[in-house]
């Protein structure tokens, strides 16, 4: 994003007379940075390993060698947010609670007509149109239930993009596609040994299936199955290499690890390069990355206002 509009924003928050200090420190994630986008994922790695975040935050610090770099990050944020938070999470509810949505409401405040205006509607991602390889199809209809779906638990847009395109470019979208060898199969084209077919008649039903089956393996570093280093030429020694790569906030990093680390397809690089283009494509859409909240806070988007909130609390 524009350094313009960052700069702007910061400015205007200064101008404005902002002083509250606790509130611009945890805004941006105290003294160990976690973005935004990364909240409520460990929250959610915890419930699906059936332990509070404590509880998980303990296990990872315990084990460290059995997750990833950002795992452990993760884990350590928990630990000392649980002084901030009463339950051990997150510092969450950007719009209706936490500290930066103490922030917002008082921004709002200082801009009370501009933040009187009316609440936009929330932007329909148009899916159709992406340029894909070699002009491959694919049903917008699933690719925007497969989004929605993503978004809903809780992975960051650069995670859910990097899913996508290659969802797109693997199976178009389609939980049923099957290739012509009869070998790999669904949204990522599996092998049988990853994810069997199954006795599913409907579509959105398999969807579900699928997507819990990819959300409960990117995160798996044990059955050596779900992840790889990605074979020669990857660039990774190891597969929690490719591993630490998808959980970066960098678009081109991510999309590597897990097109290469997860999915493993037999273009390799070339592929990645390719798949590349879609995500970043989708990365751009209208309304993929959204910060609705209204006002004159709905014309900067999450990392911008973030990042302009580190400014503020860099220069107080």
């Amino acid at each position: 994003m524009s350094d313009d509009r960052i700069t702007a924003l910061a400015d205007r928050l200064l101008a404005s007379g902002y002083v509250a200090g606790d509130v611009r420190e945890y805004a941006s994630g105290g003294k160990i940075h976690i973005k935004p986008s990364k909240r409520g994922t460990f929250t959610a790695a915890a419930k699906k390993h059936g332990k509070s975040v404590q509880a998980f935050a303990s296990q990872v610090l315990a084990h460290k060698e059995n997750y990833s770099p950002a795992m452990v990050k993760k884990a350590n944020f928990a630990r000392n947010a649980a002084k901030w938070h009463a339950d051990g999470g997150y510092l969450e509810g950007y719009a209706t609670g936490g500290p930066l949505g103490t922030l917002l409401k008082w921004f709002k405040g200082k801009h009370s007509a501009e933040a009187a205006a009316p609440v936009p509607a929330p932007v329909v991602v148009d899916y159709s149109g992406l340029a894909t390889t070699n002009n491959r199809k694919y049903n917008p209809e699933y690719i925007s239930y497969i989004s929605d779906s993503l978004k809903s638990s809780g992975i960051s847009d650069v995670k859910r993009a990097s899913i996508l395109a290659n969802i797109i470019e693997e199976s178009g979208g389609n939980p049923f596609a099957l290739d012509k060898t009869g070998k790999f199969y669904g949204l990522l084209q599996w092998a049988g040994d990853r994810y069997a077919p199954t006795k599913e008649k409907d579509v959105y039903k398999e969807i579900d299936n699928q997507l819990k089956y990819i959300i409960d393996t990117i995160g798996n570093s044990t059955d050596k199955k779900s992840w790889t280093h990605g074979g020669t030429g990857s660039g990774y020694n190891t597969l929690k290499d490719a591993m630490a790569d998808f959980d970066s906030d960098d678009l081109d990093t991510a999309m590597k690890g897990f097109t290469l680390g997860y999915v493993r397809p037999t273009g390799k690089v070339d592929s990645y390069n390719n798949r590349l283009k879609v995500a970043k494509q989708l990365y751009g859409l209208k309304g993929f990355r959204t910060f609705d909240l209204g006002g004159i806070l709905n014309k900067y988007d999450h990392d911008t206002l973030l990042q302009a909130l580190e400014k503020v609390r860099q220069a107080k």
